[in-house]
């Protein structure tokens, strides 16, 4: 369940949040009744947690757009969530961080979340010796998503990423290089151990994934590894599964690294 039944008076008041699966996908709660939700716990009897802030907060995030649709506005909602939240960021650990950044990300850097998005990177600074990959992955999308260079940070992260490169999967991989590419913050050792650790997964990669990657490559211009034209070999298998788009960044990919190693 994406959050608890609830219960008492306010069980009356509000539709049960849940994640259900409809025809093998995922249908999230509406973000009327996220709000509903959040209104009943912070107004009536003040029992949200952490962990279903964030759960809020996550299921806006993925609403996206959609979250606007319907008969109330988030704005409310989401400052409630900031606001709960920041208070208790001394409490949050690498996942719940990069869950609120991600979230934050996909709402389009709101004026809302604007104070917990501050709050989550400073922490975030000192959590990182502890991360895993996939949070660190996620912490960097969400950086670049919110085009916030936080210089030391990544820094941070490549190093932990570097020591713990064995851990990383495909899309920690595509998500990192994408990252540090997007924001143009050239990190050698990490660009050399995504090179290495990429091709032992080659076939792990989607065509998503595959693009990106080579674009990362080429908007730093980073040739020394022979990965670029091991992807392309890949791609060209997969070439039928690629959407427009990735086509399109596969094609500028390798325009730019041909004339880059010229």
């Amino acid at each position: 369940n994406l959050f608890a039944m609830c219960q008492g008076e306010s069980a009356g008041l509000l539709v049960a949040c849940q994640t259900r699966t409809v025809k093998g996908k995922s249908e999230l709660p509406t973000a009327d009744q996220v709000v509903a939700y959040v209104d009943a716990r912070v107004a009536g009897n003040g029992d949200l947690d952490i962990a279903g802030a964030i759960r809020c907060l996550s299921c806006l995030g993925k609403l996206g757009n959609e979250a606007e649709v319907g008969t109330r506005t988030i704005d409310h909602t989401l400052s409630r969530l900031a606001d709960f939240l920041i208070r208790r960021t001394s409490q949050l650990h690498a996942r719940a961080l990069s869950s609120i950044l991600v979230s934050v990300a996909r709402l389009g850097n709101r004026r809302e979340l604007s104070g917990i998005a501050r709050c989550c990177i400073h922490v975030l600074k000192v959590q990182v010796p502890h991360a895993s990959g996939q949070d660190l992955a996620n912490s960097a999308w969400a950086l670049a998503k919110l085009a916030r260079a936080e210089v030391r940070t990544l820094e941070d992260i490549a190093c932990r990423c570097v020591a713990i490169s064995s851990s990383l999967n495909a899309k920690d991989l595509t998500q990192l290089a994408w990252s540090f590419a997007t924001l143009g913050e050239f990190d050698r050792a990490l660009f050399r151990e995504i090179a290495v650790q990429a091709s032992y997964q080659l076939g792990a990669f989607s065509p998503h994934g595959l693009a990106n990657l080579l674009w990362s490559f080429a908007r730093l211009q980073f040739v020394e590894a022979q990965l670029p034209s091991q992807l392309v070999n890949v791609a060209k298998v997969a070439l039928p599964r690629f959407r427009p788009q990735e086509i399109t960044n596969l094609l500028w990919a390798l325009g730019t690294l041909s004339a880059a190693c010229e």
